[in-house]
């Protein structure tokens, strides 16, 4: 798999040519700083898990934030009443709090977790979020 970064907008794909909306850059913080203090820290907490893992890009988007390495590995998507969390991995989780997973290209399989409280952000969501970054392409 080779890298593309977008000529427009600078973004970093893991496919040529990936279908995209261009926007401007926006900073983590600028990012962070736009949601409500409840979603604010469930989303500090998710993000403070990568903090020291080699080659973690944390991408603030317009729809929340896209966690990579070569690929996106996990995304976080404030919605109105929950933060949810998107995880890739190799395999199926069977949990009561992963939703249905679903195939995404090959052998990823993404795993869908609503946050509602950031004491959420506990022991099982951190070993899947572990296994998310092993899994991930470098």
């Amino acid at each position: 798999m080779s890298a593309w970064d977008c000529p427009a907008c600078g973004r970093r794909f893991g496919h040529a040519n990936q279908s995209h909306t261009c926007a401007p850059a926006i900073s983590l913080e600028e990012r962070l700083a736009r949601l409500p203090a409840d979603h604010r820290a469930i989303c500090e907490a998710v993000l403070g898990e990568f903090e020291g893992l080699v080659g973690v890009i944390v991408e603030p988007v317009e729809v929340g934030f896209f966690v990579k390495r070569a690929r996106s590995f996990a995304q976080l998507r404030p919605m109105k009443s929950r933060v949810r969390l998107i995880m890739m991995h190799g395999r199926p989780i069977e949990h009561e709090r992963v939703a249905q997973p679903y195939r995404e290209r090959g052998r990823r399989i993404a795993n869908v977790v609503d946050i509602y409280r950031p004491e959420q952000v506990d022991d099982d969501l951190r070993a899947w979020l572990s296994e998310a970054y092993a899994d991930a392409p470098d």
